[in-house]
């Protein structure tokens, strides 16, 4: 079995467990009748594509499927080895389904599924996304007594790990731990993984504090794993001190290693920590990632850092690396605690530039530093390029652009602004906030910082020199009345549509 790390998110994916499990057949059963020299040739020639072009990845789906059709077309899928190494192959090829397929005909014919085809069953469905239909092929195994060795047990927990079930996957280990077949470092690292998915940090050291106790010698990737788990739940004197075991043991550490720790120094505040972490990971010759070099500006805009931030996002260019999506967005929200305006803009130019697709939090940071800068209108203009991005706007965006319009005395612009936030609150009917709101946040706090926000837009009326429209809010908030609130935003669209 292999393992290999994620950097796309600076976590550990969980290792490709079934790698070689085509190979743990080689000892099947021989077919029970001779082949014809003719028909010899023309199997091995088909299983020698599976072997070779298809199994390394340089072939697509379309030409597995193509050599599986011909296998089953000329009837040469009797052998268990030979299923086990086709459904490998469609495994790879993330065609889960016929995997599957293959799977229920072996079980129709005369020939009973070993360890090997479920092995091999289960982690096709694995890398299918079907990580429920894997857990079912694992009962099955476990039903039938075809003996679960460790391959089947680690295709479990890799399941458990894609499932966010971490509680599944421990109690796996746990079975394993009392009478099942031995873990090794690539269960537990798989285990740890899982874990670190579901956010169990606790969990995860005491899963890596039982392998040191098995008397199994951590790797890399085990360490990374339990590394991540901290700093997904912002652990960093944990993750400090792992990397110092890792390092004493002699394991060198890589660029997910310091990512992962210099992203729980962030989360922690640390940003002495994370400044030195990036800076050792250059000395001990790691190139800094896109990845890393994201983990640090963001640790340092967490501690308001903004002129060490700026200093970091200035490097990208000398060691050729190209912002993405992640570093604009973490850009513009330094440029809100900086109030620098024109980066911001340029940020959000340079993503539709690059083709790269802004979220919603992104949209917020920067109408966050309109509001800032006082360019309402640009606040608004924002506003109303989300539906273009398939976006729709949230409390965070709301909440900025009627800062914005308030601060300049826009008190037509707030109150219609505040109009739309009610109506995405309390739903176009009435019935209650809108899907995308209670994805953010609970109905009560949003109805409370309704009040506040009714509270801003009454001064920005006030300062517009309407002040009995003021009054007349403060009045309907007062009473709670979601009628009168709604009389005003009415007004305000219809003097807005007016001017």
């Amino acid at each position: 079995p292999a393992a290999a790390a994620s950097a796309a998110d600076s976590a550990p994916a969980a290792p490709p467990l079934l790698e070689g499990a085509d190979e743990q057949a080689s000892g099947g059963a021989r077919p029970s009748q001779p082949r014809r020299p003719a028909a010899d040739a023309g199997r091995k020639a088909l299983f020698k594509r599976l072997h070779s072009e298809l199994r390394s990845g340089r072939a697509g789906p379309a030409e597995v499927r193509q050599v599986v059709d011909e296998l089953r077309r000329r009837s040469l899928l009797h052998d268990p080895r030979d299923v086990v190494v086709t459904i490998s192959a469609l495994g790879r090829a993330k065609l889960w389904q016929e995997a599957l397929a293959l799977l229920n005909e072996l079980e129709r014919s005369s020939s009973e599924p070993n360890v090997f085809v479920y092995n091999a069953s289960i982690s096709a469905a694995d890398r299918g996304q079907q990580w429920q239909i894997a857990l079912a092929l694992f009962g099955e195994a476990l039903r039938r007594a075809v003996g679960p060795d460790e391959v089947t047990y680690n295709a479990a927990v890799s399941a458990c790990s894609r499932g966010a079930r971490w509680d599944s996957a421990v109690g796996l280990l746990g079975q394993m731990q009392k009478g099942g077949p031995k873990a090794s470092v690539v269960t537990y690292s798989a285990v740890i993984s899982a874990c670190e998915k579901g956010r169990a940090w606790a969990q995860a050291l005491a899963v890596f504090q039982s392998m040191l106790e098995d008397g199994i010698v951590p790797d890399r990737i085990a360490f990374n794993a339990a590394i991540s788990a901290c700093s997904k739940g912002a652990q960093s004197a944990q993750a400090v001190e792992l990397l110092a075991q890792m390092q004493a043991k002699a394991t060198k550490p890589d660029a997910t290693t310091y990512t992962a720790v210099i992203d729980a120094c962030g989360q922690g505040h640390h940003w002495r920590s994370a400044l030195a972490l990036f800076g050792e990971m250059q000395r001990a010759g790691l190139a800094p990632t896109l990845v890393s070099t994201n983990a640090a500006i963001s640790a340092l805009r967490r501690s308001g850092r903004v002129d060490l931030a700026m200093d970091i996002f200035r490097s990208l260019e000398a060691q050729s690396l190209q912002p993405d999506a992640v570093t604009c967005t973490t850009m513009i929200t330094v440029c809100a605690l900086g109030q620098h305006w024109e980066l911001a803009l340029s940020m959000m130019a340079a993503m539709a530039d690059d083709a790269l697709r802004p979220d919603i939090l992104a949209f917020n940071a920067f109408v966050g530093v309109c509001r800032d800068a006082s360019q309402w209108q640009r606040a608004l203009l924002t506003l109303g390029e989300l539906p273009r991005h398939g976006l729709s706007p949230i409390s965070a965006t709301y909440k900025a652009a009627i800062g914005a319009v308030a601060a300049a005395a826009r008190w037509v612009e707030a109150l219609h602004l505040l109009g739309e936030y009610s109506c995405a609150v309390h739903g176009a009917s009435g019935a209650g906030p809108s899907a995308a709101l209670l994805a953010w946040d609970a109905q009560a706090a949003l109805l409370e910082d309704l009040t506040l926000q009714s509270g801003i837009v009454s001064r920005a009326c006030h300062d517009g020199g309407r002040l009995e429209v003021a009054q007349r809010l403060v009045e309907s908030v007062r009473e709670g009345s979601r009628a009168a609130w709604r009389a005003e935003f009415r007004a305000a669209g219809a003097e807005v549509a007016g001017s």
